[in-house]
């Protein structure tokens, strides 16, 4: 009888630690989800702080605040290796604002050239284009 009560007591004791795991296991693969969940939301802050650099010009800005835009993105494009991940500077000629028709402005010169044509006088209208694969800037129209 002595014996048939210990081992009563063991499976119990087995019943009780594989109970614990089962517990720990499923608190365990709850917190995978929050710590995804945190990753995305650290990305989702990053790109946004980047993309505010840049969209905070958009619209009617004035020649100075252009020229500011466009040293920013100057900045940006001399730290990035892959061409894809440049910002593109274009220039759209209109009747009043001075400029040229560039295309995308990669080079160094191209982009001192928009410089020299942006008037810190005039009023130019900027607008910004987001990548839809990788969600950051990628564009910057002055016209």
């Amino acid at each position: 009888m002595e014996n048939a009560s210990k081992a009563l007591l063991i499976a119990g004791s087995v019943l009780i630690a594989i109970v614990l795991i089962a517990v720990g296991i499923k608190i365990l693969n709850s917190t995978t989800g929050v710590t995804k969940q945190v990753d995305d939301l650290s990305t989702t802050m990053e790109v946004s702080m980047f993309n505010s650099q840049y969209t905070q010009y958009e619209g009617k800005q004035n020649g100075t605040a252009v020229k500011k835009l466009i040293n920013q993105a100057k900045t940006y494009n001399a730290t990035v290796t892959d061409a894809n991940k440049k910002i593109k500077i274009t220039t759209v000629r209109t009747s009043t604002n001075g400029l040229n028709n560039h295309g995308n402005a990669y080079a160094e010169r191209t982009v001192n050239t928009i410089l020299g044509e942006i008037n810190v006088n005039s009023t130019y209208t900027v607008t910004v284009s987001i990548s839809a694969s990788t969600g950051l800037v990628n564009g910057i129209k002055v016209q």
